[in-house]
């Protein structure tokens, strides 16, 4: 992911804390701060990209954050380390329960929505 692309869709994750990303709030927040839908693709397609896509940020984000720990450790406010650090720790967590994806996408998807409205 480009660094632009990482820098628009860290508005959703500068905007949440940490504890409340999900991945369909991060689709609601696309859809209300661009045109998700703009594509002429199926909407299994289509899903199916964003999460990838929200995957891949969280990737980004975590490696960001580390970085951004280390180069910057003795000039960072003790609040924003700790925003750091639960950013890394819910960010690489999300993504150890999204990584796997059955190959019904749709049962899968599915199930999401169900668990993200719990």
């Amino acid at each position: 992911m480009s660094l632009t692309t990482l820098v628009e869709y860290l508005g959703y994750f500068t905007t949440t804390k940490p504890e409340d990303w999900k991945e369909i709030g991060f689709l609601l927040w696309l859809d209300k701060n661009e045109n998700l839908f703009k594509e002429s693709r199926s909407l299994l397609g289509r899903k199916f990209n964003w999460h990838n896509q929200f995957l891949k940020a969280l990737e980004d984000l975590n490696l960001h954050c580390k970085s951004f720990l280390c180069k910057f450790k003795n000039t960072l406010t003790a609040e924003e380390q700790i925003y750091a650090k639960r950013a890394i720790s819910k960010s690489a967590s999300l993504r150890k329960q999204l990584v796997k994806i059955p190959k019904n996408v749709s049962e899968w998807w599915a199930g999401q929505e169900l668990v993200q409205e719990v």
